[in-house]
């Protein structure tokens, strides 16, 4: 998404309260590179950095983080989620935060009639050679 409005024109900042971009998701190897490429494309980032608020009136105009303040013109936020897995909690099997174990054909481990793909489910890592979860939301 920081690439797409990059790419349209758009001055982007990235804020990460991590020390790295993706940190959840992957090594320190990868998240280098990840933020090289990030840098090369001339975008701006704040790692361990926690936006704190948004002020404006009628849409938000200033970004302020416990590092500093900055003036913009849009915000696209994602603060991380977790499946809901109220529906499926007792008749499935999950990981820890919720996700829906599944086979390598993405049928779920308790019940082979049943399928989940997505956010709310595992995939099958080829480099592991075990099950992850990687939310792309």
């Amino acid at each position: 998404l920081i690439e797409a409005f990059k790419n349209h024109g758009k001055e982007v900042i990235l804020m990460e309260a991590m020390p790295r971009v993706m940190a959840n998701y992957f090594d320190k190897e990868i998240t280098d590179e990840a933020e090289k490429r990030i840098k090369e494309a001339g975008i701006e980032m704040h790692l361990g950095e926690t936006v704190k608020k948004f002020e404006g009136d009628d849409r938000v105009k200033k970004v302020i983080t416990d590092k500093g303040s900055y003036d913009v013109d849009m915000v696209v936020m994602s603060v991380g989620f977790r499946p809901n897995s109220e529906l499926y909690k007792d008749y499935l099997e999950t990981l820890p935060n919720g996700a829906i174990k599944v086979d390598t054909t993405m049928k779920t481990t308790k019940d082979p009639n049943v399928f989940a793909i997505g956010d709310c489910a595992t995939v099958y890592s080829r480099a592991s050679g075990k099950e992850e979860y990687i939310a792309l939301a």
